[in-house]
């Protein structure tokens, strides 16, 4: 119980905002790292012993790099409740501009026709398309 009605989606949103940042921030990073050669495999590796790992991120990798196909939650979900997140802080008058962009990645992946992956695929495809923007490193 988190108190008057309201509270408990008010609460259920709070907890899905980091997780959805999240796939953002680790595309972001990893989209780095490939751009500088480093392996998208070896990287996820090591970052699901670190501590910048989400307790789901160690058995997200195979749907990651495409090793297992079973969506636990579609990105397409994910986008909707992103844009409920957004418009709530908006109402609240809460700036929350990561999520923002993060509701911008969602949108585009969904977009692209990735709506009904798993939401970890997000990381993918924000890969990929920082790779195809950047073109191939040199």
């Amino acid at each position: 119980h988190m108190g008057p009605i309201g509270s408990g989606i008010s609460m259920k949103l709070a907890l899905q905002l980091p997780i959805y940042v999240y796939w953002q921030a680790l595309a972001e990073a990893l989209s780095m790292g490939v751009r500088s050669g480093l392996d998208m495999g070896e990287m996820l590796a090591l970052i699901a012993d670190s501590p910048a790992a989400l307790t789901m991120l160690k058995p997200k990798i195979p749907v990651i790099l495409q090793e297992d196909d079973a969506v636990a939650f579609a990105l397409s979900a994910a986008r909707k409740d992103l844009t409920v997140i957004t418009a709530s802080a908006r109402a609240l008058g809460v700036p929350i501009p990561a999520a923002s962009a993060a509701l911008d990645s969602y949108g585009a992946a969904a977009g692209a026709g990735w709506g009904e992956q798993d939401v970890a695929r997000l990381v993918a495809f924000l890969v990929e398309r920082s790779q195809t923007a950047a073109g191939k490193p040199s």
